[in-house]
């Protein structure tokens, strides 16, 4: 393999421009595009502004800087932003990727045959964030069908960095199949403040671009709209001395950046959101939600009706409901809300509500169902069934590529640790992974004099192993009763005999009590049950001062006559043992 030079490495020359397809392309029309329209629309359900962009309130007024405006005329529903949202969506989403990457749910990293491996590979999961990168994933591609992610070693740290797909391009695959790409262009426009040459503030449209493909990772920041524009924007370095574009020669021989789909979709390049087709209903939840809620607001309180006689004319005067209002009539009384169309309201919710949960395989728990009983892991996946069959799909889109990154970081940590670290031209090139020691425990927690050892500090490996596997933990646990009964029909079917040794049956418990070092607590088991032994040995031996015999006393000897019993209670009562004369 070539000499792989990562951060913190800078090139000022134009080498890399020969192999970026984009010679002819405006910077421009690349970040402006359907596809990434409507990738951010999708996500606006997730992010709950899909309505931020409709310009009128839920009561009709025209919105713009300040307060709201009124309008004349019937303002269409379509066009008005509920003020009560549901945020199902979001709901949606992060219940899967909880079930999927949440708390213990995170897969266990395996190399088979290979310990140092084992170990390199874990520690590279928690020093890059690993389950924190990819539940960010999981998010986005939940939301807007497709997830990326690439990785790279920093001041020779690993680091993974998740990438919103609605402003990633890819120019060209390496593998279709696998969706593995060749070369990737992500670009953004953002805001910026800037000062006019008087020193008047305004706001600029500045863009960003990031070019990776096989061998470099070129980086421009802040460019400037009139130079996004132009066919050569590439060429940009920044005004002045304010150099606005890095260049890595990472020479790894692929592209580091992995692409995936969170439902698959064979033809196209995005999958499939996690709501995809309900999202018309989630507006219609939000739109309803809104109704019923300013119905329940303007009615909370009786509305007052006075009764003016029969030539009251009120045609001029508007007729509004709520407390601070009174509505001119004959006959006065109160007007109370009888709560019938609330309650219609409210049903048709709830079942969209829970059409569109169906349509996503979500189950949510429903708190008035919900007993204080112990339910089985069995029952929870029965009853779980269709998420548990929605989460399958998940760990095997998200799982594939994620074992494709733990590869491809282990195999390259193991090449780069032949080389040593370099300097060229003034600058370090960084050619080793550096990651903390690990802490060895000895089997014995004392030495032979019962003081206790001090650790072990080791240097770590990324050893010979190649091929990272996952192992998936249940969705549901077993529970302790469901343990029980399993312990105990194993014994059965053994003939009553163990079915478990000492040292499972610890680590089945170990973190109910904060136990860190199984190894540790057995020892002391040991010497607790040595200790016991010790102390019963004594005890039936016996010691100096008591009457022969007797427990705690010398042994009696041998020919030596029974001591004589004391008479019991019932023998001095009835006159004492036989030739005893009672007094």
């Amino acid at each position: 393999m070539a000499k792989v030079t990562f951060f913190p490495r800078r090139a000022e020359s134009d080498e890399f421009s020969g192999s970026i397809p984009l010679r002819r392309t405006r910077l421009q029309d690349l970040v402006e595009t359907q596809r990434a329209a409507d990738l951010a629309k999708s996500a606006t359900y997730y992010r709950c502004t899909q309505h931020d962009y409709k310009p009128f309130d839920w009561d009709g007024n025209f919105l713009r800087l300040g307060d709201p405006v009124p309008t004349n005329g019937y303002v269409p529903i379509s066009r008005r932003q509920p003020h009560t949202r549901m945020a199902l969506g979001r709901q949606i989403v992060e219940r899967l990727s909880a079930m999927v990457f949440g708390g213990a749910h995170f897969p266990a990293l395996v190399v088979v045959g290979d310990d140092d491996s084992e170990d390199w590979v874990r520690e590279l999961a928690k020093q890059s964030k690993l389950q924190a990168k990819m539940l960010e994933a999981r998010n986005i591609g939940g939301s807007e069908g497709s997830f990326c992610l690439s990785w790279g070693f920093v001041g020779g740290k690993p680091v993974v960095t998740c990438h919103d797909p609605c402003v990633v391009e890819v120019l060209e695959w390496s593998d279709w199949d696998r969706r593995r790409p060749a070369k990737v262009l992500k670009a953004y426009s953002y805001k910026r403040r800037t000062y006019d040459k008087d020193g008047v503030p305004k706001l600029s449209t500045f863009y960003y671009a990031r070019y990776i493909d096989d061998q470099v990772d070129v980086v421009w920041r802040d460019i400037p709209h009139y130079v996004a524009v132009l066919q050569g924007w590439w060429k940009w370095k920044g005004e002045g001395s304010d150099k606005s574009r890095r260049v890595v020669n990472h020479g790894l021989g692929f592209c580091p950046v992995y692409w995936g789909h969170n439902l698959p979709d064979s033809e196209n390049v995005d999958g499939e959101a996690d709501y995809a087709g309900v999202e018309d209903t989630l507006d219609r939840i939000d739109e309803l939600l809104s109704s019923s809620t300013k119905g329940g607001l303007a009615t909370s309180q009786p509305t007052l009706v006075i009764d003016e006689g029969d030539d009251v004319d009120g045609g001029n005067e508007p007729i509004r409901t709520g407390a601070d209002y009174a509505i001119f009539a004959r006959n006065a009384k109160y007007l109370e809300i009888s709560g019938t169309a609330l309650d219609s309201v409210g049903k048709q919710i709830k079942d969209l509500r829970q059409y569109v949960l169906d349509t996503a395989s979500v189950i949510l728990q429903d708190p008035d169902k919900a007993t204080g009983g112990t339910v089985s892991a069995a029952a929870m996946k029965m009853r779980y069934a269709p998420m548990v069959a929605r989460c399958d799909m998940l760990r095997a889109q998200y799982g594939e590529v994620l074992t494709e990154i733990l590869n491809d970081m282990l195999r390259t940590s193991q090449q780069l640790q032949s080389g040593p670290t370099e300097t060229e031209d003034g600058v370090e090139q960084w050619s080793q992974v550096v990651l903390p020691p690990r802490v060895k425990y000895e089997d014995s927690p004392e030495d032979e004099n019962g003081r206790e050892k001090e650790p072990v500090v080791v240097e770590r490996s990324p050893g010979a192993g190649r091929e990272v596997e996952l192992k998936w933990p249940p969705y549901f646990p077993a529970t302790w009763e469901d343990k029980k009964k399993a312990i105990e029909s194993a014994r059965l079917a053994c003939g009553n005999r163990p079915v478990l040794s000492q040292r499972t049956a610890v680590e089945s418990i170990a973190t109910l009590f904060g136990v860190t070092d199984v190894g540790q607590e057995l020892g002391e088991i040991d010497q607790d049950a040595e200790r016991g032994l010790e102390m019963t040995m004594r005890t039936m031996q016996g010691t100096e001062g008591g009457p022969p015999g007797a427990t705690g006393g010398p042994p009696r000897a041998a020919g030596a006559p029974k001591p004589e019993k004391p008479p019991t209670a019932a023998q001095r009562n009835a006159g004492g043992p036989k030739g005893v004369k009672n007094e």
